[in-house]
């Protein structure tokens, strides 16, 4: 699905830097989190033009910016283009579910 979601970012012109399909450790908490304990999931991060953190009032208030629509839109198109790829092709869906599993048993 990171794969998917790279391919996806690029053609709508967004380069994700910080998004691997690697798993990785997380500081923080979010209801995601505890979906993807159950469901393969992908959380990717992306630019807003903010250096405010999460879960604060400034950044509320940056991503109502419009400075952050365009990629915040772009974003979640490459997402349903993801969800469709999904779920148009089966084999695609049967890779995502076995790396998910293995991901699982390895302890991530």
């Amino acid at each position: 699905m990171a794969q998917l979601y790279n391919i996806y970012t690029k053609r709508l012109g967004i380069h994700p830097t910080d998004f691997s399909d690697e798993p990785e450790l997380s500081s923080g908490s979010t209801d995601m989190g505890n979906v993807s304990h159950a469901v393969p999931s992908i959380q990717p991060m992306y630019n807003i033009n903010t250096e405010s953190l999460f879960h604060t009032t400034e950044f509320q208030v940056a991503s109502g910016d419009p400075k952050a629509q365009d990629p915040t839109l772009n974003v979640a198109k490459a997402m349903a283009m993801i969800a469709l790829k999904l779920m148009r092709c089966p084999e695609t869906l049967a890779k995502a579910k076995k790396e998910f599993e293995d991901a699982i048993a390895k302890g991530f």
